[in-house]
């Protein structure tokens, strides 16, 4: 059975806002997950973590368990809920943590909120290219995008395992837990809305992006990890990577062998080792 941190709750600028708190001391860190994701997928390292760290994990408005607005979710929307959940939680000083779509809210939180990051990591995150899997530029297309969004258990599972390269790593217990989260009516409307008018069939708008693009000399400033799984099916390491390089070139980058678009659950250890090897130094 898997052990899951108490779920809590907060008043974020009148949103409910879900969150996890884990761990007495050392630096503060805060996880942010991706589109049509929750909490849940950061269970394999809040615990092991905690023992050294102050962790923080918020669904994002929309999401999980969080209140799900009639809201234009924009990267600048997220930033800003990220910024009044900081002060609500008193966060002073962060090591921020984003994975796919809640790595380009990393960014962006990081390009406005610079002294309050300490330190960045990325995993398989949006921010460097226009890349993104045929199946969310398919999403956008009105007619067909609804084949996409409305799935049965079945086929959530089966889309789910397919963002790993070890498909056990999702299990049958996982596929229980976030199904109801992922499908909920309002949750479909949320990404809905950020694939329509953040992707066409071309990719990632170039719109979405340059707001990080022109602002990439700030998350330069910051130490920054950033971690890919090299069978990303989702956001190709073969695209991203040398963007990654280009825009970043001093960055800390760590491939994962045999891993696909979620490592810090496909590879726990290794990315907690990485994790606090790199906030430590």
């Amino acid at each position: 059975m898997i052990k899951f941190p108490e779920d809590k709750y907060i008043n974020v600028n009148g949103l409910k806002a879900r969150y996890w708190a884990e761990g007495d001391s050392g630096p503060q860190v805060l996880f942010i997950h991706g589109i049509g994701a929750s909490v849940e997928y950061w269970h394999k390292n809040i615990h092991e973590l905690s023992k050294n760290y102050r962790v923080l994990a918020v669904d994002m408005p929309g999401f999980g368990k969080s209140d799900k607005p009639d809201a234009d979710y924009t990267l600048e929307f997220y930033s800003e809920f990220l910024t009044e959940f900081c002060k609500v939680m008193k966060c002073e000083e962060l090591v921020v943590v984003g994975h796919s779509l809640g790595g380009g809210m990393a960014m962006q939180f990081a390009i406005e909120h610079g002294k309050r990051v300490k330190k960045l990591i990325l995993v398989d995150n949006v921010g460097f290219a226009k890349q993104v899997t045929i199946f969310f530029r398919l999403m956008a297309v009105p007619v067909i995008g609804r084949l996409f969004l409305k799935l049965s258990k079945k086929l959530f599972a089966f889309a789910l395992r397919g963002n790993v390269h070890h498909g056990e790593v999702i299990s049958d217990e996982l596929v229980d837990v976030l199904y109801p989260l992922n499908q909920a009516p309002l949750a479909i409307r949320t990404l809905k809305y950020i694939v329509k008018h953040n992707t066409d069939l071309a990719g990632i708008r170039a719109a979405t992006l340059k707001p990080i693009w022109d602002h990439m000399d700030k998350i330069r400033e910051i130490p920054t990890l950033v971690c890919w799984g090299k069978d990303d099916n989702l956001l190709s390491a073969k695209v991203h990577v040398p963007e990654i390089k280009k825009w970043l070139p001093h960055v800390r980058l760590e491939l994962f062998d045999d891993c696909g678009h979620i490592p810090q659950m496909e590879h726990p250890k290794k990315f907690n080792k990485l994790f606090d090897e790199f906030v430590k130094s």
